[in-house]
């Protein structure tokens, strides 16, 4: 059985060296999550711990934005009027992908749940990749992870929770903006410094 954190299609040769992470903003206009409207894909490249590429746009909506959503993302109906179709959107985030491992912070709960039923909507067929979530990663290299955490034996604290902003916070002394290439750089960062905290990780064949 694979690894709770890690699901999808068997990686080639060499694939868990590189890998893509995302996030994904929406507008939360429904109670369930998978009929909200994406509005911005952010996403680095990393391979071999380092920032190969970037890739951002933002996502024209079909339905006007939550106030919630405008004060949170610093976007509005204007800003997106000329961005790119849904569809076109996920075409060009695939094609940055190119195959490679997906990772999304709390991506089994949220992104990739928001990610298929865009595709299923638009009719863009996403390509079997495996996908991995930084959140379920994190619970495992900081399962002690909490506010009122004390400290380890040798006088180190944990995370002050599993969130993206208490890993940043963390892992790399840098807060995410609410969407945009930096929330998946910390992202991407934190999970290569995840990855490196666990002594043995092998993806089952």
């Amino acid at each position: 059985m694979a690894d709770s954190a890690t699901r999808g299609a068997p990686a080639g040769p060499g694939a868990h060296s590189g890998y893509v992470a995302f996030d994904l903003e929406a507008n939360a206009d429904r109670a369930d999550p998978p009929a909200h409207e994406i509005i911005e894909i952010g996403a680095v490249a990393v391979l071999d711990g380092r920032e190969v590429g970037r890739f951002e746009t933002l996502v024209r909506p079909t339905r006007p934005l939550r106030e919630t959503t405008r004060q949170l993302t610093g976007l509005d109906d204007a800003a997106l009027a000329g961005a790119a179709s849904p569809a076109a959107a996920l075409e060009s985030f695939c094609e940055f992908a190119a195959g490679r491992p997906l990772v999304a912070h709390n991506g089994f709960g949220y992104d990739y749940r928001l990610l298929d039923a865009t595709a299923e909507r638009t009719g863009v067929r996403l390509p079997a990749v495996t996908r991995l979530d930084s959140l379920e990663l994190a619970h495992l290299v900081y399962p002690r992870a909490a506010k009122s955490a004390s400290a380890d034996i040798d006088g180190h604290r944990p995370p002050k929770g599993h969130s993206l902003d208490a890993l940043a916070g963390f892992l790399l002394g840098a807060r995410p903006r609410a969407t945009g290439t930096l929330t998946v750089t910390c992202s991407g960062d934190g999970v290569m410094s995840s990855f490196q905290r666990l002594p043995t990780w092998t993806p089952d064949a």
